[in-house]
């Protein structure tokens, strides 16, 4: 599987428990490998999807309150409405995917941003419409053991590292390795909206219903996954 980007990223422990001999494999996902995300933590309205993406490479569930659906209005210029489906980004750390394949694999970030007409139930498909559209995923996995990094500079690191500095500079804050990512996105999709209900206090709306897609690899366009979201 080819790799590609690079992330600073902790890692969280979301690989599925490993099996002792004595040990009746779980099912997967494990329970263990997920915990829960604070229902607090969830982007725009708690409205939570389940789900998975499922391919010969990759092999992964949302965790409970991994991810949410939302439709936003948008300003001038762009689609009237924004269905949105995104990843958690709290202070959990409860990690927001499990994985079977890659077992390596240790985060995930599901994005969905697609146009929409009005906040209505209906089926839509994509790409189409106006505005800029995309389902994408991105999974990170653990940095090469050959990677030694050292600073180039005030602010640069060697290849395949990185480090988080504040405004006022980096001063002692070393090079770390960084996390490669791999990246697949869909070329197309199917949004199955079964109601919406409408949020006058924040503008926002809630959806309820699937996105279904093919994702592709961005780097190695044979490997695909089945992505498939109830929310």
């Amino acid at each position: 599987m080819n790799q590609v980007g690079w992330a600073l990223i902790v890692a969280a422990g979301c690989g599925g428990s490993a099996a002792g001999s004595a040990t009746p494999a779980p099912t997967w996902p494990d329970a263990s490998a997920c915990g829960t995300i604070p229902s607090a933590e969830l982007s725009g309205l708690v409205n939570p999807a389940t789900g998975s993406l499922s391919g010969p490479d990759l092999g992964a569930v949302i965790c409970p309150n991994g991810a949410s659906a939302y439709i936003e209005p948008t300003p001038a210029g762009m689609a009237p409405y924004y269905f949105d489906l995104t990843w958690t980004t709290g202070a959990s750390a409860a990690p927001d995917f499990a994985f079977q394949r890659p077992a390596a694999a240790f985060a995930g970030e599901l994005d969905a941003f697609l146009g929409m007409s009005a906040p209505a139930p209906g089926t839509y498909a994509g790409p189409g419409g106006p505005g800029v559209q995309w389902v994408t995923f991105t999974f990170y996995l653990p940095a090469p053991s050959s990677v030694h990094c050292e600073s180039e500079g005030p602010l640069g690191c060697s290849a395949g590292c990185g480090r988080v500095c504040p405004a006022y500079g980096c001063g002692a804050i070393p090079c770390v390795p960084a996390a490669p990512s791999v990246n697949y996105s869909a070329p197309s999709w199917t949004l199955t909206l079964t109601s919406v209900t409408q949020e006058a206090d924040s503008g926002l709306s809630t959806p309820h219903g699937t996105l279904t897609a093919t994702m592709v690899e961005d780097d190695a366009g044979a490997n695909a996954a089945d992505l498939s979201v109830t929310f």
